[in-house]
């Protein structure tokens, strides 16, 4: 009886398959519904999915992938304001979650003064009560870098007791000086974690 022998090229091909697929089914779900804001449209600015506040739009200038990506900016009302967009996900109380995403400020609309922006969750009740908030401890800010994509992350974080939806915000503050400049927010995710 003849039994084949593989050869190199396919011993390689079969532990790089290997290796694909090991990677793909590691990587738990992204939770969120159109993570990088390419469901909606400029004239509507975003799916469904999303809740815009304050000056959020959907723009198409440098998305990271895709289309469309987010763009935040003040609401230059003399006083410390926020905008942003955000979206409601079905939580497990005491299972683990992490959010993130990237951010972006551009040299022609930088941020000046005080503005920040930074993704941040939100625990809520079945009575809409929030319970916790987490927040990614770095902020994009006025000296962060521009004109390239950056990497902003919470911790993973339990969900308390009670627990029933987290809110994935990508938040603007705009302090009182009215500081000009615009951050570009896109491909969030929330995951779960082991």
């Amino acid at each position: 009886m003849y039994i084949p022998v593989m050869s190199r090229r396919n011993i390689l091909a079969a532990l790089i398959l290997t290796l694909i697929a090991s990677i793909c089914f590691a990587l738990p779900v992204n939770l969120l519904q159109d993570a990088s804001f390419d469901d909606g449209m400029l004239d509507t600015p975003f799916s469904s999915n999303w809740m815009p506040f304050g000056q959020a739009h959907c723009v198409s200038d440098d998305a990271r992938t895709g289309v469309y990506c987010a763009k935040l900016f003040g609401n230059f009302r003399s006083e410390q304001n926020w905008s942003g967009l955000y979206q409601d996900v079905p939580v497990t109380p005491g299972k683990k979650y992490i959010a993130n995403g990237y951010l972006r400020q551009n040299t022609g609309d930088r941020l000046e003064g005080g503005s920040l922006a930074w993704i941040k969750l939100e625990f809520y009740d079945a009575e809409d009560n929030q319970l916790m908030i987490a927040e990614s401890p770095v902020r994009l800010g006025a000296r962060s870098a521009a004109n390239r994509w950056l990497f902003f992350s919470t911790s993973p974080v339990i969900a308390p007791g009670g627990a029933v939806k987290v809110r994935v915000v990508a938040i603007f503050e705009q302090q009182s000086d009215n500081a000009p400049g615009a951050v570009l927010v896109d491909d969030l995710t929330l995951r779960p974690v082991d």
